[in-house]
């Protein structure tokens, strides 16, 4: 795939977590493909090399300004990198627990987006209590 190079975009919507980072570059995720609909696109590992880098990349471009910019996010960096839900494995029992795992973190995200929601309303509504109190 990449060698032992794995590019590492740093998106500030991620959160800082470096599987967060390594989950957009190996990762799962829905795609409109060729007017067959929406497709699951999975990127794997097929073998890991005795050392693999990541390059994180900060450096990117706004398409919408047309100008370069530097991402500035923290990434929290780990000691210990756990690769196995990246590897590509004939394992039945291996390959079950790692589809639970995308599933949990698709479900985690729309929790997460869901309190988002919430807190906003709640602000909003003593926002509102507060205008009217005042």
């Amino acid at each position: 795939m990449y060698g032992s190079m794995v590019p590492i975009y740093v998106d500030a919507e991620v959160g800082g977590s470096l599987y967060d980072a390594i989950d957009l570059a190996l990762g799962r995720e829905k795609i409109e493909y060729q007017g067959v609909g929406e497709v699951e696109k999975s990127t794997t590992v097929t073998c890991l090399p005795p050392i693999l880098q990541f390059q994180i990349v900060r450096a990117q471009f706004n398409r919408s300004v047309g100008a370069g910019y530097k991402e500035n996010a923290h990434i929290e960096l780990e000691s210990k990198i756990y690769m196995d839900r990246y590897v590509d494995n004939d394992e039945n029992d291996f390959n079950a627990r790692r589809d639970d795992y995308w599933k949990w973190k698709v479900e985690l995200g729309q929790a997460q987006k869901k309190k988002i929601e919430l807190l906003k309303k709640v602000n909003n509504a003593e926002m509102a209590n507060l205008i009217v109190e005042g």
